[in-house]
């Protein structure tokens, strides 16, 4: 997920917020929450299995657009030469409140019966290690793993010309239809470094706007993103399914076409509803980290409905969980996050004298 750390002392002068990045980031938040809230819905029936499979389709490219954001605001030449004020803007901004927010969610779930304080502890730290990397935390996992790295990445990136950065997004839809195939014939390919992972969404972010820049290719390629998921949706009913979702050239092109589609939209949002949309964006990591705390006791209270009842009753949690999960997360920002953050910022300052 991309998220912008607030200022700290020593910390170059941030860049105004461009709003259409702000809601890119609060649609693609509402979507993580919309597709983990489909389990509600009655796919018994033919018109709510068609519901579920179109709504992964598109919603699952919330994943790819966060990392693309991401990769966007960290693949960036400051982070390379000023490495060391990098990864200490990465703990704060993002290692920080992730392991704030870890400790909470382990309380979460062992509640009510917390153990020890050593125990507590214990099962704090195997979460962070590892157990928690097979949830919806995954992601954290993956983009902590790409901030490592960044400041190495990032003379490669800028290194790339126009026909290299074709080249590269050529690639990846070749090789995305390639696993596509395989995958669903029965065969597994082994080579995934570069490709698997969202790496590849997070290497493109810097300059996929930059290729279609162009009015003719940025409508073309808009149109294919609203066309793409209904392809998948037809490989899913052809059964087709194995990677449809994530693996395939459908989900690069529905991705790449969905994220410019919302970068145009954002430049078009009337003036009143910018400064609410901005709040929800600022807070939409602390939303994606707890969203299933919300998310798991609203499921288990709304009552079980059929038919296009459901399909109903899937707008209105996803809805309830997004009001929710804003007004907590901006809670826990102001009064737990960034106080601890402004802690951090005094202990980075002594160290640094």
């Amino acid at each position: 997920m991309a998220i912008q750390a607030s200022a700290q002392a020593g910390a170059p002068p941030a860049k105004p917020r461009q709003f259409k990045y702000d809601f890119v980031r609060f649609i693609a938040m509402t979507w993580v929450i919309g597709v983990h809230a489909l389990t509600v819905v009655d796919t018994g029936r033919r018109l709510g299995s068609w519901y579920v499979v179109l709504c992964q389709a598109i919603l699952f490219t919330a994943n790819a657009i966060f990392f693309m954001l991401s990769g966007k605001f960290n693949l960036v030449r400051r982070n390379s030469e000023d490495w060391h004020g990098f990864y200490v803007r990465k703990a704060r901004g993002i290692l920080l409140p992730v392991l704030v927010l870890f400790l909470i969610r382990t309380g979460y779930d062992m509640w009510p019966d917390l153990g020890t304080p050593l125990h507590f502890f214990k099962v704090f730290v195997l979460n962070a290690a590892d157990y928690f990397s097979s949830r919806e935390y995954w992601f954290v996992f993956q983009l902590l793993s790409m901030l490592v790295v960044t400041p190495f990445l990032v003379p490669v990136v800028e290194s790339l010309d126009q026909g290299k950065k074709k080249l590269l997004l050529g690639l990846g839809l070749l090789w995305f239809t390639v696993m596509l195939f395989a995958t669903n014939l029965g065969y597994e390919l082994g080579y995934s470094f570069l490709f698997g992972g969202f790496w590849f969404s997070y290497l493109i972010g810097p300059f996929v706007e930059e290729l279609f820049a162009e009015a003719t290719r940025r409508r073309v390629l808009m149109l294919a993103g609203v066309l793409a998921p209904l392809a998948t949706l037809a490989l899913v009913l052809y059964g087709y399914s194995s990677g449809a979702f994530d693996n395939s050239p459908f989900y690069l092109v529905a991705y790449v076409g969905l994220y410019g589609l919302l970068l145009w939209l954002g430049d078009r949002v009337v003036p009143s509803l910018r400064s609410s949309i901005s709040f929800c964006a600022k807070h939409s990591f602390t939303v994606y980290m707890i969203h299933m705390m919300v998310l798991i006791p609203l499921s288990a209270a709304v009552p079980k409905v059929y038919g296009v009842a459901s399909l109903v009753e899937h707008v209105g949690l996803s809805v309830a969980t997004i009001i929710i999960c804003i007004l907590l997360s901006a809670l826990l920002d102001t009064l737990l996050i960034k106080p601890l953050q402004r802690l951090f910022d005094i202990l980075a300052q002594e160290l640094a004298r």
